[in-house]
């Protein structure tokens, strides 16, 4: 079983005489507390931070502008490596989650930036920074669609358990290197039963859970599903290749479509 465990917050943490809030988001790229922007290092304190979002107990989005990346280059290949660090990786370490580009640096490129509302007659001599207005559309959504979740019940909540299957149709499904998958879903899914979530009927055997899981990939078919009329009734669906490129982006399409 898991083991649970809590840090004692300070007094001067206490959420009582605090004001209540929904979420914190922050657009300035820094450290929750302390240190400079993409900083791992020197003032950062990571340990203060953990308290302070324990104690308030809301989601935490970082949703900046990129400082190292064009909007260009954002626009036909996607956020870049190291830039992806800065606004992804190092800020979900300090406990942010669903971090949002709010928009960047303008390319130099007049044709491409007067094409785009938000850029047009922007300056890369300046070194000038463009919001754009869609990005602050999402965010903005996407804070109400997480604040929304936590409002309802564990038991209204809708949870997606991904498990490895690769190569599909050779028993891999739930397999991984020295580690017991299936035990692991089982205990996870009897823990989040124990909160409240309408998980069904766990079964105490492990390989009956991943034999009605592979049941329920034959069944649904990720690719053929829509031939399946009562799995579109209880709520599954299927992706279409053109709105998949879509949500890869051209970099990514061009990568899988060269394998």
């Amino acid at each position: 079983d898991a083991v649970v465990s809590t840090i004692p917050l300070p007094s001067t943490l206490n959420p009582q005489p605090s004001v209540e809030v929904d979420a914190v988001v922050s657009t300035i790229g820094f450290p929750l507390v302390g240190g400079p922007a993409g900083s791992m290092e020197g003032a950062r304190q990571a340990d203060l931070a953990k308290q302070i979002l324990m104690a308030k107990n809301v989601p935490y989005f970082v949703a900046a502008p990129l400082l190292i990346q064009d909007v260009k280059s954002w626009h036909q290949n996607g956020i870049g490596g190291l830039q992806s660090v800065v606004l992804y990786s190092l800020p979900e370490l300090d406990g942010a989650i669903d971090a949002i580009p709010l928009g960047g640096l303008c390319c130099g490129d007049k044709e491409f930036c007067n094409s785009q509302r938000d850029l047009k007659n922007c300056a890369m001599g300046a070194g000038e920074i463009r919001l754009v207005k869609e990005r602050l559309n999402r965010l903005t959504e996407r804070i109400h669609k997480w604040t929304s979740l936590r409002a309802k019940s564990e038991a209204e909540r809708k949870v997606a358990v991904v498990l490895y299957g690769y190569p599909p149709g050779i028993g891999a499904t739930g397999t991984a290197a020295l580690l017991n998958v299936p035990k692991s879903l089982v205990q996870l899914l009897k823990r989040m039963k124990s909160e409240g979530y309408d998980v069904g009927e766990v079964p105490e055997d492990e390989e009956d859970l991943l034999r009605m899981c592979r049941e329920a990939d034959e069944v649904a078919d990720t690719g053929r599903a829509y031939r399946n009329e009562d799995y579109k009734d209880k709520g599954g669906g299927t992706v279409t290749v053109s709105r998949l490129r879509e949500w890869m982006g051209k970099s990514d399409t061009e990568r899988v479509s060269g394998n």
